[in-house]
């Protein structure tokens, strides 16, 4: 039975096979019946003659031993009775099959439009997938009649075999060129998969676009940058406690289930499972440095992991002192920034791009001089203070890198092109900084509305009576639910827009072999 024919096709094989055996076995019926008859024949007529059997065989012993008639017919017996089992056995096999098909033909006349659509869903989804390939190869073709032009990224490694392949399928009928790319070409990245715990990281990061050729990769960054910053918007030692507890049975989940088998949300929230994880151990991290078990509920009080200045990491209570978390959050922005401008030197360094070294330098310079006055010369309202006294400051630590850059530009690109720049770094700079005080505000919401629950419930110094429990477990699913989306997509935010276009394009080329199946 040959893999892919209908049940018909089968059906009328099976019977061919059967026409054959009787045909086979009828010559052989034939021949014992006639043997059975010489066997009677003779034996009347030994009696006749009064010959005995045991005397017969006596004086006739041949030098090799032959099989008597009766051994003869015993075996054809025998066998004919084997070959009847076989055609019995073939015949339910047959009966079986033919119930089969009367089921699906029945099944078919029933709901017709099932099979027809189930075979041309089939159809079509194979020939889809083939035409995809197909057309992504014909765009890097051109051909007439008797010649073919293609251009293709090949790895390293793989050249040699390609060109081989290539010669044999064109019994060494071609010309092959091999070029290295140039540095203004966008070459096709070959991306290694993560650890599965890095997955979702890798999907939030490649939502935005692919690294370029040579262009460092932020997924390992953000596994570190996302739930540090989710933590601190969602500092809770029981809520994240949750979350870490629903991101372990995710990932147990995630190793048990195929993922080709289910939905894409489920799909989805499997593969966020490392997210969960991560988010879940920083917010109890921030939470136990904020004093934060299911909001203020004094169960726990804040620690002081360390203080810079006029910053303390920890050790307040965000709701009594705003501006020791709004001061707080303003370090964090600077720092995360910094920190994008650095890796974007190191991308101008892999390039050799000299110019553009020099500018992302002066951009850290400018940043850093400006949150320096604002530590030394207080802000806003202390303006006046850096025209006067800090005049001299003001313009090595601000004015200078502007004009450097300004200066910069105008060489590499035109004199307009450096005023845009300079202007544009000047603002970015001032509202990227400032963007960051949303972790504040959402982690100020956060306590404020666990805070509102607490307080209904009659929570006093860490005491929860039996009354409360509702009224945490409700406010618990509102932070986990609503609260806990809205950070997530203020995380993403401050990615996507503050941090990762200092250093990451987001237009590579992801690099993906033709292939058909």
């Amino acid at each position: 039975l040959l893999p892919g024919n209908t049940i018909k096709e089968i059906l009328s094989n099976i019977e061919l096979k059967l026409t054959e055996i009787e045909d086979e076995s009828n010559p052989i019926i034939d021949l014992l019946d006639l043997a059975s008859t010489v066997v009677k024949k003779t034996g009347q007529q030994l009696q006749a003659w009064k010959v005995s059997h045991k005397k017969l065989n006596s004086n006739f012993k041949p030098p090799v031993r032959q099989h008597t008639t009766d051994e003869l017919l015993f075996e054809a017996h025998h066998h004919l009775a084997d070959i009847n089992n076989q055609l019995e056995e073939t015949g339910r096999e047959v009966l079986e099959m033919q119930s089969y098909h009367y089921s699906e033909e029945l099944s078919n006349r029933e709901h017709p439009e099932i099979g027809i659509v189930q075979s041309q869903l089939l159809d079509l989804q194979g020939m889809t997938q083939k035409v995809d390939i197909l057309l992504e190869a014909e765009n890097n073709m051109a051909q007439c009649d008797t010649i073919v032009y293609f251009e293709a990224w090949v790895l390293k490694k793989q050249i040699t075999k390609t060109i081989e392949g290539i010669n044999e399928i064109t019994n060494g009928r071609s010309v092959i060129v091999q070029e290295k790319p140039k540095s203004k070409d966008n070459v096709p990245n070959v991306i290694r998969p993560p650890p599965q715990l890095l997955e979702g990281f890798e999907k939030l990061t490649f939502s935005l676009g692919y690294p370029r050729k040579g262009e460092i990769n932020p997924t390992y960054l953000m596994a570190l940058t996302f739930p540090f910053l989710f933590g601190i918007m969602f500092a809770d030692v029981g809520q994240g406690l949750i979350l870490f507890i629903g991101g372990i049975l995710l990932l147990i989940m995630r190793n048990r289930v195929d993922l080709n088998n289910v939905g894409d949300l489920l799909q989805s929230l499997l593969r966020s499972a490392g997210i969960i994880i991560f988010c879940g151990v920083s917010a109890m991290f921030f939470g136990y440095l904020f004093g934060e078990f299911f909001g203020p509920s004094g169960i726990l009080h804040p620690v002081l992991l360390f203080e810079i200045g006029p910053f303390k990491f920890g050790g307040f209570d965000p709701m009594h002192e705003p501006l020791t978390l709004l001061r707080f959050t303003i370090l964090i922005g600077v720092s995360f920034i910094t920190l994008g401008l650095i890796l974007r030197v190191i991308n101008h360094l892999k390039r050799r791009e000299l110019a553009q070294i020099l500018v992302a330098i002066c951009w850290i310079w400018f940043l850093l001089g400006g949150f320096f006055m604002w530590i030394s010369w207080g802000g806003i309202s202390q303006i006046t203070t850096w025209f006067g006294a800090g005049l001299p400051t003001f313009l090595v630590l601000v004015i200078t890198p502007l004009i450097v850059m300004l200066v910069i530009m105008a060489k590499t690109e035109s004199l307009m092109e450096g005023i845009d720049f300079t202007i544009e770094v000047f603002i970015e700079s001032l509202g990227h900084t400032l963007s960051f005080c949303r972790l504040a505000a959402l982690f100020l919401t956060h306590t404020a509305l666990n805070a509102m629950f607490l307080e209904l419930g009659g929570v006093e110094n860490g005491i929860f009576p039996l009354g409360a429990i509702p009224l945490i477990v409700v406010g618990t699913i509102l932070s986990l639910s609503i609260e806990g989306l809205l950070v997530m997509i203020h995380c993403l935010r401050l990615h996507w827009i503050e941090l990762l276009p200092k250093f990451y394009s987001a237009k590579g080329i992801l690099f993906k072999p033709i292939k058909i199946k």
